[in-house]
């Protein structure tokens, strides 16, 4: 195995290559070593860790560049997305969304136990034996705590009325 030596040559190369968009494996390849080699070099060297940072900055630039190249001539989506990250706030109104406030469940549970009651009496759910048990937390439990198998009377499979019917007549049921 040959040892890996630190030259002027190496660096600039691996810089340049950063510098022109190239990831850093490839950078490290186009330098004649690997990256795992150069990664220790920067963890060494603080001078050579700012011009990685300087050369990847640069790199990205000149992809931004060649994207909006790009976008200006061929593609509307590409120009779409280069606008969204240029100026998000008139460009990317719709697509974050902020919460704020509390979100109260008090009576969740009961609510729940009711609307699989309802359903059960209209004949959407089954019980009994064949059905599988789901893993609910109790509020007992605590948040640290983890999930633990809850089974009131029976446990309780949905059923979605139509696509059931058709399967029990021996029909293939729709996806």
């Amino acid at each position: 195995m040959s040892t890996f030596v630190r030259t002027f040559k190496r660096r600039k190369r691996f810089l340049d290559e950063l510098e022109v968009g190239s990831s850093e494996s490839a950078a490290a390849r186009a330098a004649g070593g690997q990256l795992n080699q150069f990664k220790k070099w920067r963890k060494e060297d603080p001078d050579f860790s700012k011009d990685w940072d300087d050369a990847i900055d640069a790199g990205t630039d000149f992809i931004e560049d060649v994207a909006t190249d790009r976008a200006l001539k061929k593609s509307d989506a590409l120009m779409a997305m280069l606008l969204k990250a240029r100026r998000p706030e008139k460009f990317d109104r719709g697509s974050k969304l902020e919460l704020s406030g509390q979100v109260n469940v008090e009576g969740s549970r009961q609510k729940l136990l009711n609307r699989l009651a309802r359903l059960q009496s209209a004949g959407q759910l089954l019980t009994g034996p064949s059905a599988e048990e789901s893993e609910v937390p109790t509020p007992e439990d605590g948040p640290e705590s983890s999930p633990k198998l809850v089974s009131h009377d029976a446990s309780v499979s949905v059923v979605r009325g139509r696509k059931r019917a058709s399967a029990d007549r021996g029909g293939e049921s729709p996806s």
